[in-house]
This record gives C-alpha cells, structure tokens and sequence, in this order.
C-alpha cells in the first residue's frame, strides 16, 4: 500500500520558524494573563493596563497572516513594545526587584522575530541601553558594585545571544543533512522519486502560470 507524504511540510524551514515564533507568543500570552490577574489583585492598574495591551498585541500576531505586507512592521512593532516596557521597567525599579533580568530575553527574541542581522543590532542597542540606565540610576549609591552586576549581566547576555545563534546554524546544517538524506538515493547518490516528484510538481506550477496555454 503506497502511502503519499505530503511534502509541504517536508523540512519545511519557514514552518519551523512559525512554531518557534508560536510557541514563544503562547509563552508571552500566558504570561501576561497570570500578571494582569496578580496585579488587578494587587491594585497595581498601570502595569495591569501595560500588560492587557501587550497581550492585545500577541493575540494579534497570532491571528495575523504572514502574507500581509504590514506583517514584518507588526514583529518589529511587538518587539519594540515588550524592550520598551523592559527599559521603563528598569528604570523605575530599585535594584533589588529583579526586573533587570528581563532584558536576558532581548538576544534570543530579538533573533527569533527579526532574523540575523536587525537581531544583533536591536541586541547590541538594547544592551548598551540597560547599562546605561543601571549607571545612571544605581551607581551614586552602589558604586563599584554596580560594575560587577554590568559586567555579569553583559557575559549572560551575550552567553544568549551565542547559544541562540549556535543553535540557529546547527539547525541549519541538521536541516540541510536531512533534506540531502530525503532526496537522494544512498546507493547512487541520485534524485530519488520523493525528490523527482517535488521538482515536478514545482516545474508544473510554473508552467500552468506562465503558459497561456494551460488557461
């Protein structure tokens, strides 16, 4: 019995990239619904806000289509809005809270939804952001202190920041291994009829859109 594989999720990589991105906006999502309930409980309303139109956004990321034009400015729109609220978190939260280390997911989110390139620099602008704003609001009283917390929380950052991108290329070597592995034949090291097939389909498409014929 011949069983056909689909092959629009053969090794798919821009499939694989949306579930990453998906499961990061449940991630998001749940975690803004636990706070908006923790502070409503706690009368902190501004942060509750914050946190509502937040989850507004990833709700709407969810749903939207990656085809639409206007998609690339909502990722970049969504980023921008969760560092934003990072950074005003930092700044006007004592040092003991904790929230500093918030801005550890800066590399990897910055990767996963902008790619490479606007990763590292966003990463980059970010981080010189939150040392800043640690300077100039914690050194008067902590003094050299505060340069051991920078410095660790610099290695941390860029410790993420590597193992996202090292994860990245062995996804993508791993990626390309398989796809080799799928389509050719061990013995001959030729196309094998999984491969033939998906080239055929492919040159079909083409020629039925091209071709007046085809109508």
């Amino acid at each position: 019995m011949n069983k056909q594989l689909s092959t629009s999720h053969w090794f798919n990589e821009a499939l694989f990239n949306d579930a990453l991105v998906k499961g990061f906006l449940l991630v998001i999502g749940t975690a803004c619904s636990v706070l908006i309930v923790v502070n409503l409980s706690m009368a902190k309303y501004q942060l509750a806000l914050i946190e509502i139109v937040l989850l507004m956004l990833t709700i709407f990321l969810w749903f939207s289509s990656k085809e639409s034009r206007f998609y690339k400015w909502s990722i970049f729109i969504y980023v921008a809005f969760i560092f934003a609220c990072i950074l005003t978190g930092i700044s006007y939260s004592p040092l003991h809270s904790g929230r500093q280390v918030w801005v550890l997911i800066f590399p990897m989110t910055s990767y996963l939804m902008l790619g490479k390139q606007a990763g590292v620099w966003l990463s980059g602008v970010c981080l010189c952001l939150v040392s800043s704003i640690l300077y100039l609001r914690f050194y008067s009283d902590f003094g050299k202190e505060l340069i051991s917390v920078v410095i660790n929380l610099s290695f941390a950052y860029v410790f993420l920041w590597g193992l996202t991108h090292g994860a990245e290329r062995v996804h993508k070597k791993m990626l390309y291994t398989l796809k080799k592995i799928a389509s050719t034949d061990p013995l001959t090291g030729l196309a094998n009829r999984r491969n033939i097939s998906q080239h055929y389909q492919f040159q079909l498409q083409q020629a039925v859109g091209l071709s007046p014929c085809f109508d």
